[in-house]
Parts: structure tokens; sequence; C-alpha cells
């Protein structure tokens, strides 16, 4: 399936999952948006998600049924064997199980057969079975995908009374989880065990060993590393409820599907996690069906090419947090996190390398922002040449550190990361030093000029800036033309066209921006500007770009000037009020009060806006010198005095 099919499925699928609407519309949308390509497992995945969460298991698992014979997808078969289950139909479920081990040698499928096996009482079937599964491990990617039936296969053998082997060795989370599990001794399994969830935290499989070794002696602390073990697997909810390991824990509302809202504190270094060069498309794949709530907390950034963590609320466990994060390890170039819950007493640092994530989990002295402060300067002292470790310590030095300057000479640097001219045009269009910008995005440009659409983007944004609009229409054409979905370079299609009087394809590039993101205040504005001669259409339009963005004080200023043109005096005033609140050194409402107060006939008020207009910008006097509304002031010596006398340029 192409991208721009994919992410229309996805988009329509959010869509659904914000509005709610009733079962009947939702299943007949739904298998529309299966028809645009019918082997596409995550719809069918996202429909039976919908129909379960609704209680309608048996309906859930009819769709993935089909989306099973229709994908051949074996994770699909075995999400509609947990419907199954959720369904009460247990031995429907062992029926598909059975009928699936005939057709496949999917190591998941056969562990959840030996583990009703092992469960059931019968270690020698469960062994049995295992033992028909190909589990020799050829490298670290081979080991993740076979761990469970692993951890599986040494459970069975100490039910026979056997001792388990010693595993081979491999870096990472897998391999210490599975070095710690052979250990006969229960309480050194569970330091080891420990010791190993310090590199991965949140390693499902690890999280369940440790909850077994703990059930004995304390229920609450198994029950809440299976609470951690279900977010990351929900299988092992199932496995759980049969395991005989947790006679003694409470496991009733045990629910994989929860959403757990958090607020975690999280420091990306450079702000965002740049995407490996040549793997945007694959990660996009990887990223359209993470969880909704995950998505929210991982925003794709395609234009940019790049993942930005948004720091803030999110529905999105943690465990779910870090799970869509592995998923996208593999596409990220480089980067560097930390991460911490709300309350908690330690310190995640993430490292993305090699296609992995790599997870190490620090204590700290307390629980509160002065012991997070402390670990911080502690590490920032230890690595001295670390800015970013210095900046999140609040190193007085870095603070003052000039950024331009930093990304200039990371740029200089044989080593230097792909995006740092793109990096460097940002912060110098920030600054308004346009030109230096623009040659900076030339240079983004020119190292990737066929994955640029951000560099050509943002040069657009800087020429728009300089108001020379057909430069920057060229530059939003050539990001359209890299990618055709990227809804801020059609809105600056349409800012363009619209100032270069072509009004029809300037409408058809705003709306085309509306279509794409919905969230995007600006085309709404935009069309206001448009469409301003209707008074009444414009203030709808700038209602709608408030709806998305309530802090602009341009889009109240325009408001507030559109109704001064229906003559609703009061309410224009209330929003130049609004738009000054919002920006004291702002233009433009000043502007927008004068011209009211002279169209109201009231002189003083008119003088008094025009004085505190050119207060904030001295550059406007021409043209307030030439302003219709003000017609009633050009006589009066005190307005010539301040703007010159009307009709006089210069």
């Amino acid at each position: 399936m192409d991208l721009s099919t994919l992410a229309r499925i996805h988009a329509g699928l959010d869509d659904l999952a914000a509005d709610r609407p009733a079962k009947q519309p939702l299943a007949t949308r739904l298998w529309q948006l299966m028809m645009l390509d019918p082997a596409y497992p995550a719809v069918y995945l996202q429909q039976g998600a919908w129909h379960l969460a609704a209680g309608d298991a048996g309906e859930a698992a009819r769709v993935l049924a089909v989306g099973a014979a229709a994908t051949g997808d074996v994770a699909v078969a075995l999400r509609r064997i947990d419907c199954l289950r959720a369904s009460g139909d247990e031995a429907g479920a062992l029926a598909a199980l059975v009928g699936l081990a005939g057709e496949t040698g999917e190591v998941r499928v056969h562990w959840q057969l030996a583990a009703g096996e092992l469960d059931g009482g019968d270690p020698r079937a469960a062994l049995t079975r295992l033992g028909a599964v190909d589990l020799a491990v050829r490298d670290a990617d081979d080991l993740r995908r076979k761990l469970p039936a692993l951890l599986l296969r040494i459970d069975c053998v100490r039910a026979l009374g056997r001792r388990a082997d010693r595993t081979e060795r491999y870096h990472g989370a897998d391999a210490a989880v599975l070095a710690a599990y052979t250990a006969e001794d229960p309480h050194k399994r569970g330091r080891q065990l420990k010791a190993a969830l310090r590199d991965d935290p949140y390693h499902a499989w690890g999280r369940y060993a440790l909850a077994g070794v703990l059930a004995a002696d304390d229920a609450e602390a198994a029950r809440a590393n299976l609470e951690v073990a279900v977010q990351g697997e929900p299988i092992l909810a199932w496995r759980a409820r049969r395991d005989p390991t947790f006679a003694g824990v409470s496991l009733a509302d045990l629910d994989p599907a929860a959403e757990l809202p958090c607020a975690p504190w999280i420091r990306v270094e450079g702000d965002h996690l740049a995407l490996r060069t040549g793997r945007e498309e694959a990660a996009e794949r990887a990223w359209w069906p993470l969880p909704r709530a995950v998505r929210a907390a991982l925003r794709f950034d395609r234009g940019a090419r790049r993942v930005a963590v948004i720091a803030g609320p999110t529905s999105a466990g943690y465990a779910q947090l870090y799970r869509g994060l592995r998923a996208l390890a593999p596409f990220i170039d480089a980067g560097r996190m930390f991460v911490q819950e709300e309350g908690a007493g330690w310190l995640d640092e993430l490292r993305f390398a090699e296609d992995t994530l790599h997870i190490r989990r620090h204590e700290l002295g307390g629980d509160d922002e002065a012991a997070r402060q402390a670990f911080l300067a502690g590490q920032a002292k230890a690595a001295p040449k670390d800015r970013w470790l210095a900046a999140l310590a609040g190193s007085d030095e870095v603070v003052a550190e000039d950024p331009i300057a930093r990304l200039r000479a990371e740029s200089e640097r044989p080593d230097a990361p792909i995006d740092v001219f793109h990096r460097l045009g940002l912060a110098l269009q920030e600054a308004r030093r346009f030109d230096e910008a623009l040659a900076t995005y030339d240079r983004s440009i020119a190292g990737r000029p066929a994955a640029s659409a951000g560099s050509k983007l943002n040069k657009g944004n800087v020429l728009a800036a300089l108001r020379r609009w057909a430069e920057a229409l060229a530059c939003y054409d050539a990001a359209i033309a890299e990618a055709p979905r990227l809804a801020y370079a059609w809105g600056g299609r349409g800012q363009a066209l619209r100032n270069l009087g072509r009004a029809a394809e300037a409408e058809a590039a705003l709306r085309e921006a509306i279509k794409l993101d919905d969230k995007f205040a600006n085309p709404w504005l935009e069309l206001a500007q448009l469409q301003f001669a209707d008074g009444l259409q414009a203030v709808a339009l700038c209602d709608e770009a408030l709806r998305r963005k309530a802090d602009c004080p341009y889009t109240w200023s325009t408001r507030g000037s559109a109704l001064n043109n229906l003559g609703r005096w009061a309410e224009a005033h209330a929003c130049y009020d609004k738009a000054i609140a919002l920006d004291a050194r702002y233009w433009h409402p000043y502007y927008c009060r004068a011209c009211t107060f002279g169209l109201q006939g009231d002189r003083e008020a008119a003088l008094a806006a025009v004085k505190a207009a050119l207060a904030v910008d001295p550059s406007r006097a021409a043209m307030l010198r030439g302003e219709a509304d003000l017609i009633a002031l050009h006589r009066d010596p005190r307005f010539i005095a301040l703007v010159g006398r009307p009709g006089r340029s210069g």
C-alpha cells in the first residue's frame, strides 16, 4: 500500500475514534476503509479493538476472522483468539490455536498452547510441544522473538524436577533476563532479574518473571510488576490468570487495555528524535499503527523528517510509551532522552543507537525536582563538555551560550548530523536573521535535494516574512512536490497566492491545507483575509482559527477589523483588547482600534490610538496617513504632527 493511502486510512480511523459514532455507522465506515486495501492488517485490528471496547467480543472475533483470512497475518489471527477468550469461548480459542499451529511454526502460537498445557499440570506435554519449534537462537533479534518460549521451557524443566541449563549469552536486556531466570534459588533469581531490568525497566517478560518470584512473599509487589508486564504484552494477562504461581494475587481487574494517564518529565536532546535518512517512510509505516494515545505523545513530523516527543499529560501508560519508542528505534538516527514518571524516585536514561533503544534506570535520592536536579548536576560535572547535560542541570554558562553559534560550530564538524543545517536555519529564522537563514536552508536542501521538504517549507516561510511572494510560492510548491500531504506547505501556498492576487487558486490551496490538517489554524485566518469583504464570513472564519489557536493576537485583531466593517463597534474593541493583552508590542490592534474610533467619530480616542500604534511601530506612519477610516483626522494639526500631511509621501 502506498503511504498516502495508509495515511488516509489511519486518519479516518482517528476521526472515528474522536467522534465515537453509533455502532452501525462505525461498522459501515470501517468496512469502507478496509476496502482501500483488504490485505492491510492494522484496519482489522483497529475495528476489532473498537468492538471489544464496546463490549462485543463476539463481533470483534468475527471481524478479525475475516482479517486473518484476507491478510494471512498471524497477529490478526492471534488477536481473534484473544477475542474468543474474552467472549467466554475458551474451547473455540483452543481449537483455533490448534488449527493455527498446524499451519505455522510461529513461536507465539506454540507458546500459547504450551503455556496452557503447563498451567493445566502437564509440563511434559508442554515441553514436547516446545521441542517441535525451532528455538535455536541465531542473533539478538531472534532471541527477542523466541524469549517467551525459552522462558517457558525453563518453567517446564523445573516442573519436571530438573535443573535449567545455562543459556547462550547475547548482549541486551533479553539475554540478561534469560540468564537471570536460570538461577535455581528464587531469591538469587529475583536479585538477578531486578539487575537485568535496570537496563530495560519495561521489559514485559522480565517483569512477569519477577512477579512470579515475588508472588509467594509479596503479593502487592507481584501485582505491580504484572501491571507493567501486561501493558507491554497483553497476552500475559491471560497467562497470569491461569498460572498457579499467582493463585494468591488479585487479578480480577488486570486490564492490558486500560489507559493509565500520566504526565512524565521528558527531556530530549535537540528537542526531537531525528529519523535516519532513507528510513522515513518505513518509520511512518511503523508509527501509524501505534495506539492513538502513544501517537499523541510521539508525533511524526513528515515535513521535518523527525519525531517530536511531547512532554505533558498523556493517556498512554508508561509501558505503552516505551513500547512506542522501541517500535520506532530502528528508524531513529541517534538521540538520547531522560524520562521520569510523576513522583518516581528514579530517572530513565534512553539512548537510540544501532537500531535499538537502550534504557538505563538511575536511582535518585528522592522523588522531587530537587533530587532530579542534584542527579543531573552530578552527571554534568562528570561530563563537563556535554552541553546538553549542563543545560539540564541549569548551568549559567550554557544558558548564556548563543545557540546559533553552537549550531554553526556543529555544522562544521566532519560527523555533523544530517539535519544540522535545517536546525541552524530554524534558529536563524527565529532570530529574524533572514538572509543567513535563507543561505542555510539552501545548504540543507543541497545536501538532501530529494528529502528536504521541511527546509523547503521553512525557506518559503522566510521569503513570505520578507513579502517575496513569488519566490515563497516556488518553495512551497517544491515542498509539496516532495511531500504532497504537508499541510503547512499548502497553507503557505495559499497565503502566497492570496498576496499575488490569485484568489481562486489561493482558496483551493487553503481548503486542501484544512483537509489535510483540520487542527491547523492559519488556513482559516488566510481564508478570512481572502473573504474579508464579506464581514460575517470573515468573522466566522476567524472564529474557526481561534478554536484551533486561541492565543493568536493577529487573529483577534483581524476579527475586530471584520466586526468594525459590520459596525459592531463594542465587539470590535473587545477583540482589540484581547489582542493587546496577548501581545502589547504588536502594532496591528492599535492601528485597527484607531480606525474603529475614526469611523465612530470619536476623534480624541482615535488620535490616542494613533499615538499608541506609532509608539509600538513608528514605521506605520505612512499607512495611518493614507487610511480612509481616519479621514476625520486629516486636517487635525495633532494628527499631521504625528504622521505628516495626508497626500504627501515620505
